[in-house]
């Protein structure tokens, strides 16, 4: 295809998009306020609890010891190791069944999310629900549990809690701005999908230049009924 067919191909584009501003946008609008409405009406807002574990390849670190960038590799690799242990049904159950079984250990690692804090030896330990008291409940649980838990599975490492969940957890809201902006987007989506497979179906002819542009022809004039 030259330049000229790519310059048509997205003035066309361009034409139909304009041509059907009025649909595409009354149907993002429409998708966004529906999940505007889910959002704010039928979605329960998040609460967050977390706290923060230290990870070392040495059992412990001695005062004035100096640590080399191999011990600082192997912590970070550990790190790695620890996160899916923490993530492992085993834990998980353990978890669950200290805060009282209401929650099942697929449930507990919905709510769990374990990350390493700038590619440190730092790992970050968070519970998010629904409910802030077992968003709280459900961090404590696993920090209380996870050093005998590391240790158990990994020997010769050291594992300590450097910051405990607090009193209260945080709220994070129940993201309506980020639903409803996804709703529009998606609407919008949606329409220009239906827009361009409506107007690749059509076959109908409706001005002289597109007979020009499908068959390569000239036309020299036309007849206006």
């Amino acid at each position: 295809m030259n330049q000229n067919n790519k310059e048509f191909v997205m003035a066309d584009l361009f034409r139909l998009l304009w041509a059907s501003k009025f649909f595409i946008c009354g149907l993002a609008f429409i998708f966004a306020a529906l999940m505007l409405v889910k959002t704010a009406f039928f979605t329960a807002p998040r609460y967050k609890a977390d706290g923060m574990l230290y990870v070392s390849n040495k059992t412990a670190v001695l005062a004035g010891e100096v640590i080399d960038q191999s011990d600082i590799v192997t912590s970070r690799a550990l790190g790695e190791v620890y996160i899916e242990v923490l993530k492992s049904r085993s834990f998980l159950t353990s978890v669950s069944e200290a805060t009282g079984g209401y929650y099942n250990w697929k449930d507990i690692g919905s709510m769990l999310s374990v990350s390493s804090i700038n590619e440190t030896e730092l790992l970050s330990v968070s519970g998010v629900n629904s409910n802030p008291e077992d968003a709280r409940n459900i961090a404590t649980a696993i920090l209380a549990k996870a050093p005998d838990k590391l240790k158990n599975v990994l020997t010769g490492g050291y594992v300590v809690v450097v910051d405990p969940v607090a009193e209260e957890a945080t709220p994070l809201g129940n993201g309506t701005v980020k639903n409803t902006a996804v709703g529009f987007l998606f609407g919008a989506f949606l329409a220009f999908i239906v827009v361009f497979l409506r107007n690749y179906f059509d076959k109908t002819v409706h001005r002289g230049e597109d007979v020009a542009k499908r068959y390569d022809i000239s036309i020299l004039g036309s007849v206006s009924q």
